[in-house]
């Protein structure tokens, strides 16, 4: 009895070890991963790097290969296992060079997905469907409501800059401000106009003014003239890049290049990678002159952040 108990001890002892090491070696085989960027340096190069750190922490061994499309060697026909765009040529020059491949593309924004998908497919659903998952820069427009709301409890309109890339948003983004209990006012910019007088009566009108990523031209038009406005008229001002906290908006709203690295990851990670926004991770950053200066008492961004989180429905 004694010696046939001991035999069933060594078998299951014998079998566990082997489901042990059959898993480490599972593990252990490498993930191919094919990175595509304009050149692997700066901030695409901190992608990677990243990218390869989180999926080594959750065990995954990868075999990572970098295409630089800005160099003086040949890009290879083909490419190995899954592939990974970073930022918006990137994924031009993968749609044409490798265009029967499903890829991930990071470091876009909405508005050059939608034309990239649109030359290259057709249609934005036509690129889905090809196996395009687009991991977008741009965030949810409720995080900056939710956000405002928080910063500003006593709030009632909201004031936001829409350029010709969001123009196609307007009902949407009216709806989602009555859904967030704001009145609004919107400054509607167009390279020709004259943006004093599209912004100024906004921000004056507004107890908070948002700006969001549009055309590079709007985008510096924006940045000039913003943040000046903003301080005559005392407005806080919250906006879509560290630059712009660290400018003189009280907040903004972006994906950090860990933000972008782990959104990689989690595409990596999911047969079916989701293509809404909110599972792309964000950060907030805070500018403390800013808020002493306008009489706001502002915690850890991580106290605004959790709270964005808890009022997003789960995917």
């Amino acid at each position: 009895m004694i010696g046939r108990i001991k035999h069933r001890f060594y078998y299951f002892l014998a079998l566990g070890v082997f489901s042990f090491l059959l898993s480490f070696l599972v593990y252990a085989e490498p993930l191919p991963v094919t990175f595509v960027v304009v050149k692997d340096q700066g901030v695409y190069n901190k992608i990677i790097v990243v990218a390869d750190r989180l999926l080594q922490r959750d065990g995954v061994a990868v075999k990572t290969k970098v295409v630089e499309i800005d160099s003086s060697s040949d890009t290879p026909d083909e490419v190995e296992g899954r592939l990974v765009t970073i930022g918006t040529q990137a994924a031009a020059y993968a749609y044409e060079r490798y265009s029967d491949k499903t890829m991930i593309n990071a470091l876009l924004t909405r508005s050059g997905f939608t034309q990239l998908a649109k030359q290259s497919f057709g249609s934005i659903d036509s690129a889905r469907r090809h196996g395009i998952v687009p991991l977008l820069l741009d965030q949810p427009l409720s995080r900056f409501f939710t956000l405002g709301a928080i910063l500003v409890p006593s709030a009632k309109t909201v004031g936001i800059l829409v350029g010709p890339a969001n123009k196609h948003r307007l009902e949407s983004i009216r709806n989602q401000a009555a859904t967030s209990g704001f009145d609004i006012q919107i400054a509607v910019l167009d390279p020709d106009n004259n943006p004093m007088q599209v912004i100024e009566p906004v921000i004056a009108a507004c107890d908070f003014f948002v700006v969001l990523p549009d055309r590079r031209q709007i985008n510096q038009l924006a940045a000039k003239w913003v943040l000046p406005l903003s301080s005559r008229y005392r407005k806080p001002v919250i906006a879509y890049s560290r630059k712009y906290a660290e400018a003189g908006a009280l907040a903004s709203i972006f994906s950090s290049p860990e933000d972008v690295a782990l959104s990689i990851v989690n595409g990596l990670n999911r047969e079916a990678a989701v293509t809404d926004s909110r599972v792309v991770p964000f950060s907030i950053s805070l500018n403390s002159s800013v808020a002493r200066s306008l009489g706001i008492e502002i915690k850890e961004a991580e106290f605004y952040s959790s709270a964005i989180r808890r009022g997003e429905p789960l995917l």
